[in-house]
């Protein structure tokens, strides 16, 4: 079994030589934020972001944490997760560590990743029928737990990541 340790190593490697190769300046603040967003797994916030990267280097600013998470989409490092109302959190799973997707709990604010590949033929037949090539596909399913309506909890709330509230 691998480490997972050592593969976000790897990961935070390839993510500062993509930015590198781009021309994109590696400060001091960058490279905390980087490890903050590639040494654990989970979707987060930008202020969970703030808060992580804070303990690896206390002078990063939420400025620097925004404009980072910009260079990280724009270079595919890192995905968005829309959830509406003006709600973002951002999932650090390599693109090539295949498809997935989200369900967006309403009731414990969980995002809760799932994978289908019926879900990616479908996409794939209907968009060639179409006479287009995709280029990203995001899906963001926002439901309300049933567990929670029928026994009054929500068997999520401790088992996926919840976005910060005041992430806008």
């Amino acid at each position: 079994m691998k480490d997972p340790s050592a593969n976000r190593a790897l990961l935070q490697q390839e993510v500062r030589d993509r930015l590198q190769s781009q021309g994109i300046r590696l400060t001091k603040a960058r490279l905390a934020i980087i490890e903050a967003v590639f040494a654990q797994s989970g979707h987060f916030d930008v202020f969970a972001l703030l808060d992580r990267a804070r303990k690896i280097d206390s002078a990063v600013s939420l400025s620097s944490v925004y404009r980072t998470l910009k260079i990280l989409t724009d270079q595919d490092c890192l995905r968005t997760i829309e959830l509406g109302d003006g709600q973002r959190c951002y999932d650090p799973t390599p693109l090539h560590e295949g498809r997935h997707h989200h369900i967006y709990c309403l009731d414990c604010r969980m995002v809760i990743p799932f994978a289908d590949p019926c879900l990616h033929l479908r996409e794939q037949a209907l968009v060639s029928a179409m006479g287009f090539k995709t280029r990203e596909l995001k899906v963001v399913v926002s439901a309300e737990c049933e567990s929670k309506r029928q026994n009054g909890h929500c068997p999520h709330a401790n088992s996926a990541i919840a976005p910060d509230d005041t992430d806008a």
